[in-house]
Formats: structure tokens, sequence, C-alpha cells
């Protein structure tokens, strides 16, 4: 369909001293229009997926440390969702590799859901493209 070179979008992120961050994302006239096209509310559109990304990385961390929790007998004293899913420890890269960054399971669920994820993109563009010729 095209490499996108004619877009110009660009972000910035800064952790916030409390380790929550803000995200700024600009996009050019092109992106925002094609985004119109997608969503009468970018912003909406834009959180959602946002949200939808953390909230299936965070069932994998939550699966994950609650199952080490059980296998280890370690259940902490308030075990809530966002509690066990802060304290997840992610695993720091010691040397750079050409494998998988992270040699753990939670990295290769997720790594799972982001191929999922690019494949129901890569669909997604072809609908629109088809849904486009046909209205055209």
């Amino acid at each position: 369909m095209g490499s996108g070179d004619y877009l110009t979008c660009s972000s910035n992120i800064v952790v916030n001293k409390d380790l929550s961050a803000t995200v700024t994302l600009e996009l050019c006239k092109v992106c925002y229009k094609s985004m119109l096209t997608v969503t009468s509310d970018p912003r909406e559109w834009i959180e959602n997926v946002t949200h939808n990304r953390a909230r299936k990385a965070g069932d994998i961390i939550y699966k994950h440390e609650i199952d080490r929790h059980l296998e280890n007998g370690t259940t902490p004293p308030n075990p809530t969702k966002g509690n066990l899913i802060l304290e997840y420890e992610i695993p720091v890269v010691v040397e750079p590799s050409t494998d998988s960054v992270y040699d753990d399971p939670v990295a290769t669920e997720l790594q799972a859901e982001k191929e999922k994820t690019q494949q129901l993109e890569v669909r997604l563009s072809l609908l629109e493209s088809t849904l486009a010729s046909l209205i055209s």
C-alpha cells in the first residue's frame, strides 16, 4: 500500500517522579486527517488503543506474578492487580544480543501479543482500503 513516508508524526514521553508518564503525540495534517477517517475523535481512539494495549500487557504480567507467588508461597499482603503489576521487575539486559531482548516468559507472551496486534493492524488497513475503493 505504501511506505507512509509522506506522514510526519513525532512523539515524546516524559517519565514523571511518581513513575507515571506524560506522552505527547504530534500528528501532521495528513496524519490527523487520515485519523479522522477512522474515528471522529482521534484523541479518544489513541487513548483507547493505549489503554487496551496496557491492559493486555498488565493481564499477562498479573497472571505471571500470581503464578509465581502461588508456586513460591509468597503471596504479598495486598495482592491487588495493580500492586502485583507495579511490583513486577522487568528483566535487565546485561549485554546486547541479537536474540530476544528478554529471556522471560512474560516478554515472550507480550511479543506474541505485539505480533497479533501487528497482524490485526495489517488486516484493518486492508479492510479500510477495500472499503474506500468500494465507496469510490
